[in-house]
């Protein structure tokens, strides 16, 4: 499955492409398919869990009022205002465990609604389109889209009809970008 001739995918026809990734346009066999998961892994996104740390860090760094309200504690305790730098610490403080606890509950929500839903994608294999969940994909995958389908991997079209897509996502770009 190495890429012996150093060759880009992109580069090569359909057919050399198909050799390459040792698949036919029948898709992949139960065989291949384990040795490939087993060799390559899930089609998964591996992210660093969320660590309170992190997060703590974050709220000074990512907030530049922080920033300026610490410096005013500072010039404030040191003019002999002992009284007004407590209130803006204790302003500083108070926003940043909001903050911490909004961006932590944020993220383990996030996880929590990602763990619940399974996106599945069509596939040929063994010479039959079925639906599998998006991170049993591999390497050697023939993936059929069709209008409205989202790209569920890194992928390389072997052949297309009429194939428009809307990369405003990608872009940022307000206005649908084809």
């Amino acid at each position: 499955m190495e890429n012996q001739n150093n060759s880009l995918f992109w580069k090569l026809t359909s057919k050399e492409l198909l050799d390459e990734l040792e698949t036919t346009p029948e898709g992949l066999s139960g065989e291949q398919i384990s040795t490939f998961q087993k060799q390559y892994g899930l089609n998964i996104i591996h992210k660093r869990k969320a660590n309170l740390l992190v997060i703590l860090i974050r709220q000074f760094t990512g907030n530049p009022l922080i920033i300026i309200l610490g410096i005013a504690t500072l010039f404030s305790y040191f003019l002999d205002q002992h009284i007004s730098s407590y209130y803006i610490f204790g302003i500083i403080v108070a926003s940043v465990l909001l903050g911490l606890w909004n961006e932590y509950s944020a993220e383990h929500t996030i996880d929590t609604l990602l763990k619940k839903i399974s996106p599945t994608t069509l596939v040929i294999r063994n010479n039959e389109k079925i639906e599998v969940p998006v991170i049993d994909l591999t390497i050697g995958d023939i993936v059929l889209l069709s209008e409205g389908s989202i790209i569920p991997a890194d992928i390389r079209f072997i052949d297309t009809k009429n194939l428009e897509m809307n990369e405003s996502m990608l872009t940022g770009e307000s206005k649908t970008v084809f």
